[in-house]
């Protein structure tokens, strides 16, 4: 399980969409070359509070680093970030912690539910 790009995004100059889509490659890269036939999964970069103004790069790289993993059998992309927004696009703050970074208990609740059913999946 893999999750990136998070943290590079915020730290203005530090990295870009593309750049974290790249070492998310590179990551891949490297686990190929000792266990060639892993499942290696991906969670999306979530949006935050916090970081709101960042969001857009997040989006971005989140699409990159999809596209790469519609490459492989063996890559899953999977989408924790939609369901912390409302419908009409706002993000919802009781998925949160106080620091408006982290999520909250719901939120990683909400995470759960979107993860665990890929792991068993592949567990069959």
């Amino acid at each position: 399980m893999v999750y990136s790009g998070d943290n590079d995004l915020v730290r203005a100059g530090k990295k870009n969409p593309e750049s974290v889509a790249k070492d998310f490659e590179t990551l891949v890269a490297r686990i190929r070359a000792s266990v060639p036939s892993a499942p290696i999964f991906l969670l999306s970069i979530k949006p935050s509070p916090a970081r709101h103004e960042r969001w857009p790069a997040m989006a971005k790289a989140n699409s990159l680093m999809q596209a790469i993993c519609e490459t492989s059998d063996t890559l899953e992309y999977i989408d924790v970030a939609s369901h912390l927004f409302t419908g009409d696009g706002a993000l919802r703050p009781e998925a949160f912690a106080s620091d408006g970074i982290h999520l909250s208990d719901l939120g990683y609740r909400e995470w759960a539910k979107r993860i665990a059913p890929r792991l068993a999946a592949r567990l069959e």
